[in-house]
């Protein structure tokens, strides 16, 4: 079991349990680490291990997808509409310009749905404001500073 744990200025830290259940600790990393059958692994360690093996695979395909670009550069014929044909135009220049196109046409089409969510942010934004400046005219009080979520709510064991 993994459990969040942080303490402090420390970088986060989870708990993982090799026998049964590990309750939710609170209190010193070091007296965490001092628990029998607990051990400690910072997640900035495993975020930098998966680091490299994100690079290890974007390394893998830019290679096959090397060796595919070398292996099709033979010259073809693009027929467009109306019978205009370019000849001899290498394949992998024609792959190239369609992913391209591709990639180009995807983004295009989650333009709506982020300025959607941008819309809707500020608004919860603006309305969060107005509800806070009208929290504090009810109790009388300056507008205070902003409290953290972890405080109202701690965070619970995943």
């Amino acid at each position: 079991m993994v459990l969040p744990f942080a303490e402090g200025g420390l970088p986060p830290v989870f708990c993982v349990a090799t026998g049964g259940e590990a309750p939710f600790f609170k209190g010193s990393w070091q007296a965490l680490a001092a628990l029998p059958g607990i051990q400690l692994q910072s997640q900035t360690l495993r975020s930098a291990a998966m680091r490299y093996v994100v690079w290890a695979l974007r390394l893998v395909v830019f290679i096959a997808v090397l060796m595919f670009a070398l292996k099709n550069t033979g010259p073809v014929a693009v027929n467009f509409f109306g019978d205009y044909v370019v000849r001899d135009v290498p394949l992998i220049v024609v792959m190239l310009a369609v992913f391209v196109l591709g990639a180009l046409f995807g983004l295009l089409l989650t333009v709506p749905g982020s300025l959607r969510r941008r819309r809707e942010a500020a608004r919860l934004r603006r309305e969060n404001e107005r509800l806070q400046a009208e929290a504090a005219a009810l109790a009388g009080n300056a507008p205070q500073q902003p409290v953290a979520p972890e405080t109202i709510a701690p965070m619970s064991p995943l």
